[in-house]
């Protein structure tokens, strides 16, 4: 797929550039075009059987092909470390690393024998620094809201004022979205806490 993609769509960068008209069904014989639209035409097939062994795959896949397990790639990263369907809460302790490749070494990541690293209290996860990962805070993820469709629904309003050029529906649009983002983003105290 990807060669036909490139042989397909490339050449149609050199060809505009050579003259060839856009939005018709035919050209004229004696523009020297005929040579690079074969080989356009080429890979549009081939890009085409691509993709048909894809969907071919696909359905094979389907029906018989093999379930993966947790960890396909024997990869070396947390993410896989989690089992596949993913459960709904897999993690209890917050897992420690010691090396690049946690899933490759020997350390045991979520022994916590003294249940230092359990944030239960609510949606909380640490934050740490990129390089090093040392904790710095705890950050509050958001719960569950309708907020978000609404904010979209509101930005889709506002791009649709702005087609039909609406001024003063964009300039609402915009001061609703703003408003929900506002709502939805500003930091409320968790249940509990002061």
């Amino acid at each position: 797929m990807f060669i036909g993609f490139n042989i397909g769509f490339f050449p149609m960068h050199i060809v505009g550039i050579m003259g060839m008209p856009r939005r018709i069904y035919t050209y004229a014989a004696g523009l020297g075009l005929q040579p690079m639209n074969e080989v356009m035409t080429f890979g549009a097939f081939m890009l085409g059987v691509g993709i048909l062994i894809s969907i071919v795959n696909l359905f094979y896949s389907l029906r018989r092909g093999e379930i993966a397990g947790n960890n396909p790639w024997n990869a070396d990263g947390l993410e896989w470390a989690m089992s596949s369907p993913p459960p709904p809460y897999e993690v209890v302790h917050i897992p420690a690393i010691s090396t690049r490749h946690p899933l490759w070494d020997d350390f045991e990541e979520d022994a916590d024998p003294d249940d230092e690293r359990v944030l239960s209290q609510a949606r909380l996860t640490i934050t740490s620094s990129l390089l090093d990962a040392v904790p710095l805070a705890v950050a509050s993820m958001p719960n569950g809201s309708l907020v978000p469709m609404f904010l979209a629904l509101a930005l889709f309003g506002f791009f649709l004022a702005l087609v039909y050029q609406l001024l003063w529906l964009c300039l609402a649009g915009l001061i609703v979205t703003f408003l929900l983002g506002c709502y939805w983003l500003w930091p409320r105290p968790i249940k509990g806490e002061l």
